[in-house]
């Protein structure tokens, strides 16, 4: 139980209760905002720079695969959850060449769609992740 000394003892709580709504309630607006109005950097759907790389996989450590790029450059695919790829049926083996089509961010390639004998969806053309629910 609280015993309270003096009064501003009472109204520095409630001043810092007050406090603490104040942030809860602006990171709720900030993610009502993200939801349903525009896309902030944080949001997993963007639109970055649109690639295309052809290559040959060199290895699959899931979530990430390793592309050796036609044009010799080594590059970091980010492939999404293992569970959704188990869920879809898509494979991918190392000496495999692909074609990745999505958007790069930072040293990353988020794949909207990669190519070898069939068509894998991963994100729809906003960069949104598939796996998640819009």
């Amino acid at each position: 139980m609280l015993a309270f000394k003096k009064d501003e003892d009472y109204h520095m709580l409630t001043e810092g209760k007050m406090y603490i709504l104040l942030a809860s309630w602006s990171i709720l607006l900030v993610f009502i905002t993200s939801v349903w109005g525009g896309q902030p950097d944080f949001s997993p759907s963007f639109k970055g720079e649109e690639v295309t790389i052809r290559g040959e996989v060199v290895e699959i450590n899931h979530p990430i695969l390793v592309l050796q790029g036609e044009d010799g450059k080594k590059y970091l695919v980010r492939l999404g959850p293992y569970w959704f790829w188990k869920q879809k049926g898509y494979q991918l083996e190392p000496g495999t060449t692909i074609e990745v089509i999505g958007f790069k961010r930072g040293k990353f390639i988020f794949p909207r769609l990669i190519k070898d004998h069939q068509v894998l969806r991963l994100r729809d053309e906003r960069g949104f992740p598939l796996w998640r629910p819009h």
